[in-house]
């Protein structure tokens, strides 16, 4: 019953991952990215970015914080620029990725810490009026699982490019599917592949 569960569940998780201007649930957010996955086999497939613009969401009382702002000098020019080009009006971007997680039925939202990723999603839905796209039941804290669970990637390849979002989901999927069949290969002695 339980694998079979996650059979028909299989792609129907996602991965969010936000770069923003701050660390407050109404600052400016850079960029949104979202990636679908199987938790069992790690498999990824439907891809979302978008950067948005900085002036609509200033406008609409969201902030900048200084010393983020200086922090992202320091890292990745092209990383950061990556963030700056092809930008879209801040409830567009937010429109544009409900109608992703409804067109492919993405249920369980994913993040790296939820209270950040999310809760900056969620206070930005509800600041312009616009249904949050996912249950609230439905959330799920990949740093829960990453400090609870030992990492069983060694001899794996997992690289990434840090603070590009697309590439973050990416890295936190295969991370994240790591540890999961690490944890059902413990706890019911197969892993589900096994077990089909």
């Amino acid at each position: 019953m339980y694998y079979t569960r996650l059979k028909r569940d299989a792609m129907k998780h996602v991965m969010i991952d936000l770069e923003t201007l701050g660390l407050h649930a109404n600052c400016v957010v850079l960029s949104i990215a979202a990636y679908a996955f199987d938790l069992e086999t790690g498999d990824k497939d439907f891809r979302f970015r978008k950067n948005l613009k900085l002036e609509s969401q200033l406008k609409a009382g969201r902030t900048i914080n200084a010393e983020t702002l200086q922090w992202w000098l320091t890292q990745d020019r092209k990383t950061f620029e990556g963030c700056l080009t092809n930008q879209i009006e801040f409830e567009q971007a937010l429109w544009d990725l409900g109608e992703y997680i409804d067109n492919y039925k993405l249920e369980y939202v994913w993040a790296n810490g939820i209270a950040f990723d999310l809760g900056i999603l969620r206070h930005a839905y509800n600041s312009v009026g616009i249904p949050l796209p996912w249950k609230y039941y439905n959330e799920r804290d990949y740093k829960t699982i990453r400090e609870l669970l030992i990492d069983p990637s060694k001899g794996y390849d997992i690289r990434r490019i840090e603070h590009d979002p697309l590439d973050d989901c990416r890295y936190q999927i295969d991370k994240l599917c790591l540890r999961w069949k690490h944890l059902t290969k413990i706890t019911y002695g197969t892993t589900p592949e096994e077990k089909f």
